[in-house]
């Protein structure tokens, strides 16, 4: 058990109440302390305080040995997960890959089995340092963690190497327009993107229609019972 308490304040009430509950059903926890005082839609902020106990939790995925911090986004739905990243794979076997917004490299990982080198391009400093660590722990010599921004990292992998395919996979919001349009510019003949918003996905799939044609739409219940679907679109590039 790893929880997170996201707070305005450091100042939380009955922390020493909560460490003893959790005692009583898990033999091993930890407990963090995230300061967000944003008033936007995002949850967690950059600032962490390590109140106690463990400080990530260590997995397997697909044979891979993986690290969990309190900031790691994984999907918590195992099996349709499993289904996603194999649907993905197939898609890209053999090819130079570029996978875009790679988070802490899970995604990159799977890729690797298939695809001929992945480029995993994350923002986030702390994300591509666990990902790094992620890919030496698995020993996997064909994935390039790269530490930058998507609209100018893409057009420059574009350019310096053989690439072609990009797998998008943003947050709820969709791509930036910069993203996109970097995208555009450049001679990536396949795309696969992964998208957990039907809105933000059918305004990303206009603009990339200039260039782009839709070859599938695949949907994967994530989260049963609720409005919620993941999505995973193939696109070619226009002849």
């Amino acid at each position: 058990m790893l929880l997170t308490i996201v707070s305005k304040t450091s100042r939380v009430v009955e922390l020493d109440f909560l460490q003893k509950e959790l005692a009583k059903h898990f033999n091993t926890f930890g407990v963090n302390i995230n300061i967000n005082k944003k008033e936007n839609a995002e949850i967690i902020s950059n600032k962490f305080i390590h109140v106690c106990g463990q400080k990530s939790i260590e997995a397997e995925e697909s044979g891979f040995e993986i690290s969990l911090s309190s900031k790691s986004f994984f999907q918590v739905n195992n099996g349709i997960r499993e289904k996603i990243y194999n649907y993905v794979c197939e898609r890209v076997a053999g090819e130079n890959v570029i996978d875009a917004y790679s988070g802490i490299g899970i995604l990159s990982c799977q890729l690797s089995k298939s695809a001929k080198h992945v480029f995993a391009v994350e923002i986030e400093k702390s994300a591509c340092e666990n990902a790094s660590e992620i890919i030496n722990r698995n020993n996997i010599k064909n994935v390039d963690v790269i530490c930058g921004d998507c609209k100018i990292e893409v057009p420059r992998l574009c350019e310096k190497e053989k690439t072609d395919c990009i797998v998008l996979d943003p947050p709820r919001a969709g791509c930036s327009a910069p993203v996109l349009q970097a995208i555009l510019n450049t001679n990536i003949k396949k795309i696969v993107y992964i998208s957990c918003s039907p809105q933000s996905l059918a305004r990303d799939i206009k603009i990339l229609s200039e260039k782009y044609e839709i070859e599938s739409i695949k949907p994967f219940d994530m989260f049963p019972q609720t409005h919620h679907v993941e999505t995973v679109v193939c696109f070619r590039k226009k002849k």
